[in-house]
C-alpha cells in the first residue's frame, strides 16, 4: 500500500516571535532556477547568488523563480528582502506543515498548497508548496527538486499562450497543473484498494490487516488536505 512521505513537523518553539523560521539542520540545500520572458524573448538560467535575483523584480518581463530546498535560512531571508515578502508569509512557506491557504499581503499574494505525486518506489507522496505571486513574478518554494510542473515548463519554452499572459496567469497554470497531478495518484490508490478488497475476501491473512491500517492512515491524510482546502 502506498504511503504518504513522512514529514517532521517544523514549527518554531512556543512563544517565538511571529515570523520565526524553523529550518532543520538536514534540510535540502537550496537550488534556484529562473525562467524569464517577454513575448519576444526567453531566458532560462540557474542562479547561484541570491542577490542576482534582484533584476527579476523589475517590470517589463515575467519571471518564474523556483526555489527548491529550504535549508538556507539566510538565503531565504534575503529572497524575502529583495521581493518584499512578508515575514509571516515566509514563515508559512518554511515552517512545514501548514494548512492550505491563500493570503494577501502588500505587494504580493501567497498560496500554500500540497503537491501529490508518485515517489520513486511507487509510494504516494504529499509535499507542501508555497507560491508567492507578485506584479510581474512568481516564486515557488518547495522542499525538494522533484515536482509535477514539467508541462508548464514545456509550454513556456514552446512560446505558448502563457508567454503573453501576466504573472497571475502563470500562478494559475502552476496550481492547475498541481491539482491535475492528484489524478494519477488517486487512480493508483483506487487500484490498490480494489486489490486489497479482493485479498480480504478471497485470501484473508494477518498481513492484510497492516495494509488496511496503512490505507486508513493515507486516506485520513488526504481527507485532512481536502477538508482544510475546502474551509479556505
Amino acid at each position: 500500500m502506498s504511503k504518504r512521505k513522512s514529514h517532521r513537523r517544523r514549527q518554531a518553539p512556543a512563544g517565538s516571535r511571529p515570523g520565526t523560521l524553523a529550518v532543520p539542520a538536514d534540510a535540502p540545500a537550496r537550488h534556484i532556477h529562473v525562467m524569464d520572458w517577454t513575448q519576444e524573448r526567453f531566458d532560462e538560467i540557474d542562479v547561484d547568488k541570491v542577490d542576482d535575483l534582484a533584476r527579476f523584480k523589475q517590470p517589463g518581463t515575467t519571471s518564474w523563480i523556483e526555489v527548491d530546498g529550504l535549508g538556507d535560512e539566510a538565503g531565504l531571508r534575503r529572497i524575502a528582502e529583495i521581493f518584499g515578502i512578508h515575514p509571516l508569509a515566509l514563515a508559512d512557506i518554511v515552517n512545514v506543515p501548514q494548512r492550505p491557504k491563500f493570503d494577501t499581503f502588500e505587494g504580493h499574494d501567497l498560496v500554500i498548497c500540497r503537491m501529490a505525486r508518485k515517489g520513486e518506489n511507487g509510494d504516494c507522496e504529499l509535499e507542501q508548496v508555497g507560491v508567492v505571486i507578485g506584479p510581474s513574478w512568481v516564486i515557488s518554494f518547495q522542499e525538494g527538486r522533484k515536482d509535477v510542473w514539467d508541462p508548464v515548463r514545456a509550454r513556456i519554452r514552446g512560446g505558448a499562450l502563457i508567454r503573453s499572459m501576466a504573472a497571475d496567469y502563470l500562478a494559475y497554470a502552476l496550481i492547475d497543473t498541481l491539482i491535475d497531478g492528484y489524478y494519477p495518484v488517486v487512480e493508483q490508490l483506487g487500484e490498490e484498494l480494489e486489490e486489497l478488497e479482493d485479498q480480504v475476501v478471497s485470501h484473508p491473512v494477518r498481513t492484510t490487516l497492516g495494509r488496511i491500517h496503512a490505507a486508513r492512515r493515507l486516506l485520513s491524510r488526504w481527507r485532512e488536505t481536502c477538508d482544510s482546502t475546502a474551509t479556505r
